[in-house]
């Protein structure tokens, strides 16, 4: 809380992996190769981030944090 009100954060979710594509054809293969760390995020990094968003453990307010393995869209 600040100045008495509720302050959000916004996480952009881009695609995790899911079964659908742990055998990855032509297209999930060309998406790696987009991502400067050459794979998908984790679904605990995108947990382990909103958790510390939630904590009263940082200096953001009111911020869109996109993980994204340094590809920039």
């Amino acid at each position: 809380m600040w100045s008495g009100l509720a302050l959000r954060h916004c996480v952009i979710a881009r695609p995790v992996p899911t079964r659908s594509i742990v055998s990855p054809g032509a297209s999930v293969r060309n998406l790696y190769q987009m991502i400067p760390l050459g794979r998908l995020g984790k679904p605990e990094e995108y947990a382990s981030l909103a958790v510390y968003l939630a904590s009263d453990e940082h200096y953001l307010v009111g911020q869109i944090i996109s993980p994204n393995g340094g590809a920039v869209i």
